[in-house]
């Protein structure tokens, strides 16, 4: 297989992740709440499918068991967050603390120090569409998958519809946008803060299914490794605007991809390598700091520093 290639399925194996986490946080963030618990929500939803995944070797389950406890998750954060009007951040960060804690417990209990999900046998869930597989670039863009690459698009697809063509995007952006106005306008604004939640939750949920699942083929509670952070920076670069989102959280794969392909061809730096993605990610946010810095100033206004 070509250099390419590699890197571009590479690319697509690590961005995956951040991808769905991206897009769950992104609609908390439609809604003015940058949620901080991300990075906990993939480490449960990677917990609860690996747990399903171990048990009952069944990718199918693993993955409807963690759409089911990331729902109450999500379920569980709205109440703290809209009912008991809990802090947003604070909620966010028990979520990642609890979900580190529940983790490392349940592995306890179990006599382990992790979970081989290599029960399931990922790689013969990938899809190779017969006739390019030596076709360069097309090889690498739609061969070698998980069925999570393709559910991804689908979910992009579904948002981009959603936050454009129906009332209940509409009526999240507007709720972000001025929450007493959205009262005001008769919109039933707790209901859709918690359908938006449980939907932001089920979404990143699914990203801790790739990396347990598909991804590293092992459940530990350091495997998110920092993704969901990763994630609020992508839509924080775009905007909140799906598209810009996902490019975003593209290119942060793409670091991965590169300093993963670097790393298995020079072993000697691989340690110096691992901290390319967090470097370009720093450089990116930085970047995109000055540019909305300079968007921001208006011709002929003095502004103090």
């Amino acid at each position: 297989m070509k250099v390419i290639d590699v890197i571009l399925i590479n690319t697509f194996i690590f961005a995956l992740p951040i991808v769905l986490s991206t897009l769950g946080g992104l609609i908390a963030y439609k809604l003015n709440i940058v949620n901080i618990g991300l990075e906990g929500f993939m480490l449960l939803g990677g917990l609860f499918s690996g747990l399903g995944v171990y048990y009952t070797k069944s990718y199918v389950v693993g993955l409807l068991i963690c759409l089911i406890f990331s729902g109450l998750i999500g379920l569980i954060y709205a109440f703290f967050a809209i009912k008991l009007k809990s802090n947003f951040i604070i909620t966010g960060f028990a979520i990642n603390v609890i979900a580190g804690a529940l983790s490392a417990y349940i592995l306890i209990t179990m006599d382990r120090k992790d979970l081989d999900l290599n029960v399931v046998n990922a790689e013969n869930l990938k899809l190779v569409f017969s006739g390019t597989e030596n076709i360069p670039i097309l090889n690498g863009l739609i061969n070698s998958h998980s069925p999570m690459f393709f559910i991804t698009i689908i979910i992009f697809i579904l948002l981009v519809v959603i936050f454009n063509s129906t009332r209940f995007g509409t009526y999240i952006k507007v709720i972000g946008e001025n929450e007493k106005a959205a009262r005001a306008q008769g919109i039933k604004v707790d209901l859709i803060k918690y359908l938006a939640l449980i939907l932001s939750a089920l979404i990143v949920g699914l990203g801790g299914f790739a990396i347990a699942v598909e991804q590293i083929k092992l459940f530990t509670p350091d495997i998110i490794a920092g993704t969901g952070f990763i994630a609020i920076a992508a839509f924080y670069c775009g905007n909140g605007k799906p598209s810009s989102s996902l490019l975003y959280a593209l290119l942060f794969g793409l670091a991965k991809a590169l300093a993963f392909t670097l790393a298995f061809n020079m072993p000697q730096v691989e340690g110096i390598l691992k901290i390319v993605p967090y470097v370009a990610i720093v450089i990116v946010l930085t970047v995109t700091a000055i540019i909305k810095r300079r968007k921001s100033l208006m011709r002929g206004v003095y502004q103090d520093e």
